[in-house]
C-alpha cells in the first residue's frame, strides 16, 4: 500500500465517521464505548483557594496501541468555582483528533488555552476523551520542583 492510499484510507474513515455524527437519529450515532476523564490543573493559582498558590501544568498523553486508526473526541470540563459545589457543563466545542496505529499526541495547558480561549487564567477540571477504540492515556502533573505521572483509567460503557 502506498503512502497516498494510506492517507486516502484514513481520510475516508474520518469523513465517514464525521458523517455518521452529523446524521440525524440515534441509531446512526457511532458507538463511543471507551471513555477517559483526565484531571487537569493549569496556570498559576495566586490565592489559597482549593490548591496551594503556585504554578501548575498538566499534560495528557494519548497513545493508540491498536492496529487501526483511532478517532476520538476531546472536551474540556472546567470545574469552577473551586469549592462552589456548582455543576458545570463541558466547554464547547468538542474537538476531534485522530491517531494512526502506534502513534501518540499530547494535550497540555497551552493547547487547551488555544482551543478554549475563554478558559480562566487558572483552571481545574477534566479533559474528557471518548473513543470507539481503547487508548492508553497518561497524565503528567508538574509544579515547581515536582512531577507526578498517573495512568488515566479507562471506562467502558455499554452501547445500546
Amino acid at each position: 500500500m502506498s503512502v497516498h492510499s494510506g492517507r486516502r484510507s484514513a481520510a475516508l474513515e474520518v469523513a465517514t465517521f464525521v458523517l455518521m455524527l452529523a446524521a440525524p437519529g440515534r441509531a446512526q450515532q457511532p458507538a463511543l464505548p471507551y471513555n477517559y476523564a483526565a484531571k487537569i490543573v493549569c496556570g498559576a493559582q495566586r490565592e489559597m483557594q482549593g490548591v496551594v498558590p503556585q504554578a501548575y501544568m498538566t499534560t495528557v498523553n494519548v497513545h493508540n496501541p491498536g492496529d487501526s486508526l483511532a478517532i476520538f473526541f476531546k472536551t474540556l470540563l472546567v470545574t469552577l468555582p473551586p469549592g462552589g459545589q456548582r455543576a458545570m457543563p463541558p466547554l464547547k466545542p468538542t474537538f476531534t483528533d485522530t491517531l494512526r496505529p502506534q502513534m501518540g499526541l499530547a494535550t497540555d495547558c497551552t493547547d487547551l488555552r488555544r482551543r478554549y480561549p475563554n478558559a480562566p487564567p487558572f483552571f481545574e477540571g477534566f479533559v474528557i476523551l471518548q473513543s470507539r477504540v481503547s487508548l492508553d492515556v497518561v497524565a503528567v502533573y508538574t509544579v515547581p520542583g515536582g512531577i507526578d505521572v498517573v495512568n488515566v483509567p479507562e471506562r467502558v460503557r455499554s452501547i445500546r
